[in-house]
């Protein structure tokens, strides 16, 4: 856990590893919502994946929890579209 600049209640989560790919502290660590958009609602486990869709949002100036909500829901529309 980190801090904003003389910030005391210190609540930005920072994450940082070089594999399976490389992940920037600098962007921060994923919050609650943004685990459950990129995670359960597209059945991604792999919690370093998700982190780097989080620093992939936060680089892109991208809400992470509608992203993550959209990209679930294009992965259900595939789905049900292949299925017929």
């Amino acid at each position: 856990m980190d801090g904003c600049f003389a910030c005391p209640i210190r609540c930005k989560k920072v994450c940082k590893f070089d594999e399976p790919f490389k992940v920037e502290p600098e962007y921060g660590g994923p919050e609650y919502e943004t685990l459950a958009a990129f995670g359960s609602d597209c059945g991604i486990n792999d919690l370093k994946a998700i982190v780097k869709a989080n620093e992939r949002c936060n680089a892109y100036s991208l809400d992470t929890i509608s992203c993550g909500s959209t990209i679930a829901f294009a992965m259900e529309c595939s789905r049900r579209v292949i299925s017929l």
